[in-house]
């Protein structure tokens, strides 16, 4: 009896220990990452945001909490994209390993606080289109701006809201909604990609 017992726990108890093993391994393949936003006086910027995007491929941004941390963060390269109201968007590398990440970004003001550049979108959307069967509609979450534009047969689309802000992005095909995304545009030139579902 006892040998049947010992023979049914080596059976089992392997696969198990492996399974165990292989999550532990997944977990230990996990970091933090701590992103701090400063003007060019190395002032902490409190509004400012920041996501990480994987350099190596196309990818949905990760967005961080309200004070810009990352945890569960996969090691690898990463784009780290810093924004807020007022300067300008910097982009830096990151890489990102078994010690937990700390970096300072800092932003440039835009030249006048008066004459703020207006935003624009350039998109694509990465995919076979027949011409002029999608539309891309722009709406403003809080100014109510809202803007529509063709698809061109390669996919393009543009808009100009000259009014920075939280901006909700929807691509309708045959009157059906086929994308949204939330996009924070606050200034400048801004280009997005997209590979609906």
């Amino acid at each position: 009896m006892t040998t049947a017992r010992l023979l049914c726990f080596c059976l089992f108890s392997g696969p198990l220990l492996q399974a165990q093993n292989a999550a532990e391994k997944d977990i230990q393949n996990l970091s933090a990452v701590h992103i701090e936003c400063v003007d060019t006086q190395g002032r902490r910027l409190h509004f400012a945001k920041a996501r990480l995007r994987g350099a190596e491929h196309e990818q949905r941004p990760i967005e961080g909490d309200g004070n810009n941390d990352f945890r569960g963060i996969p090691y690898g390269d990463y784009i780290v994209e810093a924004a807020a109201p007022g300067f300008n968007l910097e982009k830096r590398r990151l890489s990102v390993s078994a010690q937990d990440t700390w970096l300072t970004v800092s932003l440039a003001p835009w030249a006048q606080e008066g004459d703020l550049p207006s935003p624009v979108l350039a998109g694509r959307i990465l995919t076979h289109l027949e011409p002029g069967s999608i539309w891309a509609k722009l709406i403003g979450v809080y100014n109510g701006v809202t803007l529509e534009s063709g698809v061109t047969g390669e996919g393009f689309f543009h808009f100009e809201p000259r009014v920075p802000g939280v901006y909700v992005l929807l691509l309708i095909r045959a009157g059906q909604l086929i994308e949204m995304r939330k996009i924070d545009l606050l200034g400048g030139y801004q280009r997005v990609e997209i590979r609906p579902q």
